[in-house]
């Protein structure tokens, strides 16, 4: 499917955000202020090297999970490296029925509480977060954020949820 171009004039508050400059300290308030749901979509998804910079991240992503919010987590799918990508993701604390994969995912948005997005080239890693050369940028905008919120909603209720299945044991 695809969809209508969002278009418009108006003033949007929009916050830039650079690694190895100010990711961290921009994106861990922005995941702590959601209330109710967060949807990221993601390339990668590392949940098992981790830096404690972005360990703080994933804390914080984890914590609002556990916490009862709805978060939403859709990452590529790299075949073979799925089943580890979605172990790790357990291991971590996740619920792996709240995570998805999907074919040919490249973006990088996290949108909280159809009230603001994120939106850029940081990929969920420790380099990708802490220091190589990326850029997004942060939409204080409710229609953009609904815009993205319709097209990651549409992605998650067409692809299947993840599934960790136990390797059958060798003899």
């Amino acid at each position: 499917r695809y969809f209508q171009p969002l278009t418009g004039e108006r003033t949007i508050d929009v916050q830039p955000i650079l690694t190895p400059d100010n990711y961290i300290d921009v994106v861990l308030p922005f995941i702590q202020s959601a209330r109710s749901r967060i949807y990221f979509q993601n390339q990668s998804f590392n949940t098992r090297t981790v830096g404690d910079n972005y360990r703080r991240l994933l804390d914080a992503l984890l914590e609002k999970q556990k916490g009862g919010l709805d978060v939403r987590i859709i990452f590529r799918s790299f075949g073979s490296e799925d089943r580890d990508v979605i172990s790790n993701a357990k291991d971590y604390g996740f619920d792996t029925n709240k995570i998805r994969k999907q074919k040919n995912c490249h973006t990088k948005g996290i949108i909280i509480d159809s009230e603001a997005v994120l939106m850029g080239s940081h990929n969920w890693t420790t380099a990708g977060t802490g220091f190589n050369r990326d850029a997004s940028l942060i939409f204080y905008d409710a229609e953009i954020a609904k815009f993205y919120e319709e097209i990651f909603l549409y992605d998650w209720n067409r692809i299947d949820p993840a599934i960790v299945r136990k390797q059958a044991a060798i003899e």
